[in-house]
């Protein structure tokens, strides 16, 4: 219930970070074991997680553990990840067919990178909001919508980094743009010290 509670979860779940699902009935019970794979939390390029429940056919989770850090305790956001997408697939196919009505088939499909996007492209909308939207309900206090961020004019953006170079400081996005970038290039140490083999003297070979 922790796990399921953190809209943490469920933001992994629409961010398409929970990937391949798989069942498999326990003999002799009334329970399944239903494992997935989840992408980490702060290093989306390192191998998925191993998410597993226990769980009863009433929806009942007996258990459910992770192998990332805060999964010892067995409550962390991944598992809450994977309880949002099965919820989200059993609401699905007790509802009408993915082909008796148009864009229904709404489960976020699995990103494996996280793609690099302008600002202007980026949904900042909050994990309630996407719950809202996901599930079909009306937002509550939503006080106003984000408006739409236009792109801004190369002139615009000509004058703003003519701005950011003449701001007294050096700005690491300046590093990316010619010719600004030159003035980023480390400078070349000349007075390094004499390796080893400057100290050879003929005249002490003889030397005890």
């Amino acid at each position: 219930m922790k796990a399921y509670k953190s809209m943490e979860g469920y933001n992994f779940f629409v961010s398409c970070w929970v990937n391949t699902i798989l069942t498999k009935p326990v003999d002799g019970t009334n329970k399944v074991v239903v494992t997935a794979r989840v992408n980490h939390s702060q290093r989306a390029r390192d191998t998925p997680l191993k998410t597993w429940l226990l769980v009863e056919r009433d929806g009942t989770v007996c258990v459910a553990h992770c192998n990332c850090m805060a999964g010892l305790c067995e409550a962390c956001s991944h598992v809450g990840a994977v309880l949002f997408a099965i919820e989200a697939g059993v609401r699905m196919r007790d509802s009408v067919t993915c082909t008796q009505e148009k864009s229904k088939w709404v489960m976020p499909g699995y990103v494996k990178d996280i793609p690099y996007q302008p600002v202007s492209e980026i949904d900042f909308s909050s994990a309630k909001q996407k719950h809202s939207r996901l599930s079909d309900e009306e937002p509550k206090n939503v006080k106003k919508m984000r408006a739409k961020v236009e792109e801004p004019s190369a002139e615009v953006q000509k004058d703003f980094i003519n701005a950011l170079s003449s701001c007294g400081f050096k700005p690491v996005i300046l590093s990316l743009i010619p010719p600004y970038s030159d003035t980023y290039v480390p400078k070349v140490n000349n007075q390094l010290p004499k390796p080893l083999t400057g100290l050879y003297n003929e005249k002490c070979v003889n030397d005890s």
